[in-house]
């Protein structure tokens, strides 16, 4: 569940992000994976989050402590991170550009 505050804060954000998250495949969300866990998330566990990451080649698993289970809409700022040294990574860099 999103924290109540953020979505006080921001429900247009969260109702918007849940719909478009809700027409998304179950394969979009495997193939070039490393798996982020929001900390606060009531769905999935931190440890299924980890379990999915131990799942897939080459993968790790990113914890955001106060995040709930909207990550993207929650902390797009370290979410974004994640994903350009992710990207960097893939990419034969090293990450934190």
């Amino acid at each position: 569940m999103v924290q109540p505050t953020f979505v006080a804060r921001h429900g247009l954000a969260v109702t918007r992000f849940r719909e478009e998250l809700s027409r998304v495949p179950a394969e979009g969300y495997t193939g070039c994976c490393d798996a982020v866990a929001g900390g606060q998330d009531p769905f999935v566990s931190v440890g299924e989050a980890k379990g999915l990451a131990d799942a897939l080649p080459d993968a790790h698993c990113a914890v955001l402590p106060d995040a709930g289970d909207l990550v993207p809409v929650e902390a797009p700022g370290r979410l974004a991170r994640l994903v350009v040294d992710h990207l960097c990574v893939a990419a034969g860099g090293r990450g934190g550009a």
